[in-house]
């Protein structure tokens, strides 16, 4: 692991999210691979905690954070900006100076803001509310978006989640899963996009697999949905294949804009 990341041997790959009501892409969400010589591309989940218990979390989470602003200052500078949601670990948003650490890499690489969305788990937030409410108000005064995630598998306090500064809820996948199968689970989705809504918050389903889930999404005025039934994580050369197929089909997004894409990835 120390010598993947010294070595740059890791990769993003990138998942679209789209619109739930338009299917138009807005945006995507990266997602770290270990390029292994042997293995091959491995997935996060079979090597954050190793990196966690091994102290190399923060040297991995940087690393992770410089990959997703030269990708975003990329596509920025050829005038198609790709909103980009990256994951920050518990052990990360621990440190005192993770805000100030983001920021300046952003700064870095001439990145908007704007085009960078902050996953943490709700957990992680309710751990230590008071110090990461400070957190995360830095980083919004500063533009940069903040999304919920895993939203509706922890105890959240909802007085306290309607005093952080946050953008988006992402309703875990266990809730999606649940589509068609559980109506308890189905109710809870509805209150979660309803609440959230109220409060002035974009709400974002991940997981989705099946046209049902889907259908029920839509319905329910989720904003925006993510998941296999539309698209697996790909190397960013992928992502615009996929993309000019996805605009071809529904008209989303013109020829100019997919060749000033291509031209980046």
């Amino acid at each position: 692991m120390r010598k993947a990341i010294e070595e740059d041997m890791l990769d993003m790959h990138y998942q679209p999210k789209l619109n739930a009501q338009t299917l138009q892409v807005t945006g995507v969400e990266a997602l770290v691979r270990w390029k292994h010589p042997q293995k091959g591309a491995i997935p996060p989940a079979r090597f954050v905690g190793i990196a966690e218990q091994c102290g190399l979390m923060p040297a991995l989470g940087t690393n992770i954070l410089r990959m997703v602003a030269r990708q975003a200052r990329a596509w920025q500078e050829v005038g198609v900006p790709m909103p980009i949601a990256v994951n920050v670990s518990a052990v990360q948003f621990e440190r005192s100076g993770i805000a100030n650490e983001i920021l300046a890499i952003l700064e870095q690489h001439a990145v908007d803001p704007l085009l960078i969305e902050i996953e943490l788990t709700e957990s992680m937030i309710m751990s230590d509310f008071a110090t990461a409410k400070s957190r995360l108000e830095q980083l919004r005064e500063a533009g940069a978006q903040i999304s919920i995630d895993d939203f509706g598998t922890g105890y959240s306090n909802l007085y306290q989640l309607s005093h952080l500064p946050f953008n988006v809820l992402k309703i875990d996948k266990s809730l999606v899963d649940d589509i068609g199968k559980n109506s308890k689970s189905e109710a809870i989705v509805t209150a979660i996009v309803q609440m959230a809504h109220s409060l002035g918050h974009r709400v974002v389903a991940e997981g989705v697999e099946t046209h049902e889930q889907y259908a029920f999404l839509r319905k329910a005025r989720c904003d925006q949905v993510q998941g296999y039934l539309f698209g697996r994580p790909m190397p960013a050369h992928e992502l615009i294949e996929w993309v000019s197929d996805h605009a071809s089909d529904n008209g989303s997004m013109n020829n100019t804009l997919i060749e000033k894409i291509s031209r980046v990835a």
